[in-house]
């Protein structure tokens, strides 16, 4: 063989060599290993973002229980706040009606309202006995063994005071002993006395003092009291 023919051959050969070993893998280069379809590194990047969502949505949660919760526990003092107190709101007290003062209805003053007998002055110096809670009815048995009692007059009234006033002016205007008022019997609810049993008044001049005997709140009476004293009238 010629010298050209050998270094042709030779080179041909080393060329084949050098195809040969860049076709085979290199030793010690191993390959990249994949999970579920992914690099090892995006596999990784997706278990730490599920994580941090599962932490963010259990944070959440506990801040939002605890608020709930301490919602919750606000409310009653708030409700408590609204209510009205059980005196106030809820009051069962009644209003007291109004006294009249005029008409034929209703219920008027009455001043008398103590257990013992009281002196009283009236105009032009008289003075009378109050009996309070006591009526004396006409026909009813006169203190003192003087027989029944008998009504002189019957007169509309707002006070008890007023009632007694009558007894007096009637006395001035009579002028004399006979038949004199020697007492009254008030009755404040005039609706009972004047509407409903149909009396004529609520003030009755009474020609003797009755039996003290129990009455309604509403009734008062009065005894002159300084009747010999006939030069005052």
């Amino acid at each position: 063989m010629s010298e050209s023919h050998r270094a042709q051959h030779q080179w041909q050969q080393e060329a084949d060599d050098g195809d040969h070993e860049a076709a085979t893998p290199l030793k010690g280069v191993k390959k990249r290993s994949k999970l579920f379809g992914m690099s090892a590194a995006g596999f990784w990047a997706v278990i730490i973002v599920l994580l941090l969502v599962i932490l963010g949505v259990g944070i959440g949660t506990g801040v939002g229980f605890g608020v709930s919760r301490g919602s919750n526990r606000a409310s009653p003092s708030t409700g408590n706040e609204d209510m009205a107190p059980t005196g106030t709101a809820a009051s069962t007290s009644t209003a007291t009606p109004a006294l009249v003062t005029s008409g034929t209805s209703g219920v008027a003053a009455n001043s008398c309202n103590f257990r013992s007998p009281r002196m009283y002055t009236a105009s032009k110096g008289h003075d009378f006995i109050q009996y309070c809670f006591t009526d004396w009815p006409a026909g009813s048995v006169a203190a003192y063994g003087r027989g029944t009692v008998a009504d002189l007059g019957l007169r509309t009234s707002y006070t008890f005071e007023s009632c007694i006033e009558e007894c007096v002016k009637y006395n001035k205007e009579l002028g004399g002993r006979i038949n004199m008022c020697e007492g009254v019997s008030y009755i404040a609810n005039l609706t009972s006395s004047i509407e409903v049993r149909k009396l004529g008044g609520n003030c009755f001049l009474k020609d003797k003092k009755g039996i003290d005997s129990g009455g309604t709140p509403e009734a008062a009476s009065a005894e002159l009291g300084d009747f010999q004293a006939i030069e005052s009238w």
